[in-house]
């Protein structure tokens, strides 16, 4: 895939080492330090705005996704109205996917969203999605990770199995687990279980539960002891995440 990077910060850069090895990726940063260390990369590193059409219109052709990271959610935007733009006024172009990252609240409403209509295929907030995971794992105290799918319609939680748990040595078909849930996935000494009735647990396992989010409610008390929600909670800093938290 050819690959147009808008940006060469921390996620910039990341995104592109990791993509840079099967992938022709081409990063576009303005700031002259963050575009030297982009360039120790197996990339093509260019100095300008990412966002200035004409700029853009030079490397645009034949560029299967535009994602865009810079630190101002209008340049990432922008960016990817202009590469929408550009690529539709030339017969024969193929039409690049854009994605843009965006940390204002005016801008997106939740952790991953479309905003078609203006040119951007899949806008992403980091910090609202780090925020809602937070929350998630908040919701299921017992929970070590938790995450939700399909616009809030199916949730899935992980679970640590302690040496101590009531848990260990019972069948999985012992688990009274609420309808609509199951668990899909058991995670054992970096091996990756698809778990059976008669498969028995062991301390140290991770199991994975996937359901409906009213149903999970419930879990806590089965995967661990009987802990109740926290109705007061500190949250140190009110930068962006603890905003949205």
């Amino acid at each position: 895939m050819k690959i147009i990077i808008i940006g060469a910060g921390e996620v910039g850069y990341h995104i592109a080492k990791a993509l840079s090895p099967k992938n022709d990726v081409i990063i576009i940063e303005k700031a002259e330090e963050a575009l030297k260390r982009a360039d120790e990369l197996d990339v093509l590193a260019i100095e300008g705005n990412g966002a200035n059409a004409e700029l853009l219109s030079r490397f645009l052709q034949d560029t299967d996704l535009l994602v865009a990271v810079t630190g101002l959610d209008e340049v990432n935007i922008v960016a990817c109205m202009t590469a929408k733009l550009v690529t539709r006024s030339k017969p024969g172009w193929k039409d690049i996917k854009t994605i843009a990252r965006v940390s204002n609240p005016d801008y997106i409403d939740s952790p991953v969203t479309s905003r078609a209509q203006v040119g951007v295929d899949l806008m992403i907030c980091p910090e609202l999605a780090l925020a809602s995971e937070v929350a998630e794992i908040l919701s299921s105290p017992s929970a070590i990770n938790a995450e939700m799918f399909a616009e809030g319609k199916v949730r899935m939680t992980e679970f640590a199995i302690s040496p101590e748990s009531k848990l260990v040595g019972k069948q999985m078909q012992d688990l009274r687990l609420a309808d609509c849930c199951i668990v899909s996935a058991v995670f054992r000494d970096h091996e990756i279980i698809i778990p059976h009735g008669s498969d028995v647990i062991k301390a140290n396992d991770h199991m994975v539960v996937v359901g409906k989010p009213e149903a999970m409610e419930s879990l806590s008390s089965v995967f661990g002891s009987e802990i109740h929600h926290k109705n007061r909670v500190l949250i140190i800093g009110c930068g962006i995440v603890g905003f949205y938290l």
